[in-house]
């Protein structure tokens, strides 16, 4: 593992990448690159590629991604590739943090591709592809997702839970078990979104007494389309739909 304290400048560029790999193809898997703490904030990785790697525990501290980002501002990751990790439960994971991710690929995670805990994170132009469990997960985070396709994940394409806010414009959701899922005293306000052929395409429901209420999900301008299609919603929850074409049972 690297655990790196100060600002990370792992700037790459198209024709010659920064690549994180194992060294060997059978290799065990490598533990991860974490940035910590406010002497890191500002750190950027441009055209890095990360695969192979898993996550790190040591005495006062986990981190339970291969790219693990605790209590950094101002990091931005752009047009970079995570495929492939082992082990622990997050492809890439970020705490305390606020992070700018564009044109980056998430493929093939163990689990969550891009799990964010109270955080401030903008997705644009990004692709999530075969996630184990969720694609894109939020527990007490503000997130801005725009342009970006969630394919194909083990559970959920995008979650968003335990008092999160999710804006979402003109992305696309196909072939989730569930398309975007909010509980537990979150919102997902989403604009020009395309649900194809996930089993739930909506879901809202309460599953933490704590939060007193479920999610609350607002839809306009969509098209659900496809496959066993139902918008759930249990009692405390609400799911609103506003100027969209629905194919599907409600």
């Amino acid at each position: 593992s690297i655990i790196i304290k100060g600002r990370l400048q792992a700037n790459g560029t198209e024709l010659k990448p920064i690549r994180f790999l194992p060294s060997e193809s059978n290799a065990k898997p490598w533990g991860t690159i974490a940035l910590v703490g406010h002497g890191a904030r500002g750190s950027s990785l441009r055209h890095c590629e990360m695969s192979g790697g898993s996550g790190h525990k040591e005495a006062l501290a986990e981190y339970s991604a291969m790219l693990s980002v605790h209590n950094v501002q101002g990091v931005t990751i752009a047009d970079c590739l995570f495929r492939d990790n082992h082990l622990v439960d997050d492809m890439v994971h970020a705490v305390y943090s606020d992070i700018r991710f564009e044109r980056v690929t998430f493929n093939n995670a163990l689990s969550d591709a891009l799990d964010l805990d109270i955080s401030k994170v903008v997705i644009t132009d990004s692709q999530f592809a075969d996630s184990g469990n969720d694609a894109l997960d939020l527990m007490t985070t503000e997130a801005f997702v725009s342009r970006s396709v969630f394919e194909g994940s083990g559970d959920k394409g995008i979650s968003v839970g335990e008092s999160s806010d999710l804006f979402g414009v003109n992305n696309s959701l196909i072939g989730n078990q569930i398309g975007v899922q909010s509980k537990d005293g979150s919102t997902a306000i989403l604009f020009n979104q395309l649900l194809k052929n996930n089993k739930i395409a909506l879901h809202a429901y309460k599953k933490n007494w704590q939060y007193g209420v479920g999610g609350t999900i607002f839809l306009a301008k969509s098209i659900v389309s496809g496959g066993e299609i139902a918008a759930r919603a249990q009692k405390q929850s609400q799911i609103h739909l506003f100027d969209s074409f629905v194919e599907g049972r409600l």
